[in-house]
């Protein structure tokens, strides 16, 4: 039987499609759907954006692009505007601002001062590495504390470790001993406080509700006119009732009030009630310090804390300790805010006559701001011939500013502190065997000091 094969040639199948404008751009179109919007198009000019006449994800093959270059785009957009993105690429729209950019062949890049060290504290203060972040990111792996356990960070690939020094506020106490007098003052840094006795009848007795609120801060409108007996200035001090109100701002005949101001609480004050007023401290740097009769120590002092703490510019927190009799004074991040760490010398002064009115400092000291600090733990074992020498001397890596040292015998027992037997000189400590503690050559060191 003869059998013969039959040789199939299938034709080079070449896609010519027809050149068409479906809106402004000449494409070759290679196909189209039932709505006789294109499907599918080449060309060496993709269509602009809000072009019609292209499908929903229709392609656009780019015959004019360079080797290596991505060619493909799709249709994002619709048929009656259409959007064609290329693939394989990532535009800046695709990215988070300030993060990533794209470069012209669409690779992602991060910007140049992505990882420098005052855009990385920005993103610590806004937030971007918290407390709660790292927590996940340990959670879902990206840090895992295994790794960290198992020595793959180890100290030798530490340089310089440090110790975390949170610093310490300045500060500056305030001592009231005695009766305060009208017109003595408080200074801190800028600012003056001045006892004010708030005891003068304007003859206005409050109206039209004007006062029947607890509003903070309260803009009294027409005050001007309808208190006349009144002469309203920034920093004047009103009294109704018990409550002190501080004049803020005054705009035509339209006044506005700090409420509750010199330890007092905000109430609300039916009409007909008196307005009292002291005898006109008006603005500048001098906050007036509301009082009514009484000038003890236990009135004026909470009195004084509530005006710095709420009124004041100088960036301290004031506390009033031992009944009025102190005030605390210590930096803080902001006026009345958290105590913080601060190396401010803010100056203090005081013009109080009575007897042990005074202030401790004529400025806030003892500060020293937040930084890092090293540290180095040394044990060191003594030997006879530093018992001969009569002194021990033991080097750290850097200048020693300040140390602890304890002494113990061999079976591990205290045999006491030897602070007051070391001087420090450079990088090292100096241990005189003539003080209090005696040695031995079996006697160990502990010796735990920082710059």
């Amino acid at each position: 039987m003869i059998k013969f094969r039959t040789k199939v040639v299938v034709p080079y199948i070449l896609e010519k499609g027809n050149i068409e404008t479906p809106d402004t751009t000449q494409v070759i179109v290679l196909a189209k759907d039932s709505s006789q919007d294109v499907t599918r198009a080449k060309g060496t000019t993709p269509p602009t954006d809000t072009e019609s006449g292209y499908a929903r994800q229709a392609t656009f093959l780019d015959t004019d692009v360079a080797a290596g270059n991505h060619a493909l785009y799709v249709n994002l957009g619709d048929e009656d505007s259409c959007q064609f993105e290329k693939l394989g690429e990532v535009s800046t729209n695709d990215l988070v601002a300030g993060v990533l950019s794209a470069d012209g062949t669409g690779r992602a890049l991060f910007e140049a001062d992505f990882f420098d060290t005052a855009t990385l504290q920005s993103k610590i203060d806004e937030g971007a590495f918290t407390e709660g972040t790292v927590d996940a990111l340990f959670a879902t792996g990206a840090i895992d504390s295994d790794i960290l356990k198992s020595g793959s960070i180890t100290s030798d690939r530490l340089v310089n470790p440090h110790a975390y020094d949170a610093g310490a506020p300045a500060k500056g106490t305030l001592r009231v001993a005695s009766d305060v007098v009208e017109a003595q003052t408080v200074t801190i840094g800028s600012d003056v406080y001045e006892v004010e006795v708030v005891d003068t009848d304007t003859t206005d007795d409050t109206a039209n509700s004007d006062f029947d609120n607890t509003t903070d801060p309260l803009t009294v409108t027409g005050a001007v006119t309808s208190y006349s007996n009144i002469t309203f200035a920034t920093g004047k001090l009103i009294r109704i009732e018990n409550e002190m109100l501080r004049v803020t701002a005054v705009n035509g005949d339209d006044v506005t009030f700090s409420r509750g101001v010199s330890g007092t609480t905000p109430a609300t004050h039916a009409d007909a009630n008196d307005i009292i007023e002291g005898d006109g401290i008006d603005g500048g740097s001098t906050i007036a310090v509301g009082l009514v009769s009484t000038l003890t120590p236990a009135v004026f002092t909470p009195a004084l804390v509530d005006d710095i703490n709420n009124d004041g510019t100088e960036n301290v927190k004031a506390t009033s300790l031992q009944s009025g009799n102190e005030m605390l004074l210590e930096t803080a991040d902001s006026p009345g805010g958290t105590v913080a760490a601060s190396a401010d010398t803010t100056a203090l002064a005081e013009t109080l006559g009575g007897a042990n009115n005074e202030w401790d400092t004529a400025a806030l000291r003892s500060g020293r701001v937040a930084g890092s600090r090293r540290m180095s733990l040394i044990t060191h074992t003594l030997d006879q011939t530093e018992l001969n020498l009569g002194v021990a001397r033991i080097s750290f890596p850097f200048t020693v500013a300040g140390f602890l040292a304890l002494v113990y015998d061999a079976n591990g027992v205290l045999k006491g502190d030897l602070t007051n037997q070391i001087t420090s000189t450079s990088n090292r400590v100096e241990i005189d065997d003539t003080g209090a503690t005696d040695f031995a050559d079996t006697d160990v060191i502990h010796v735990l000091a920082w710059n």
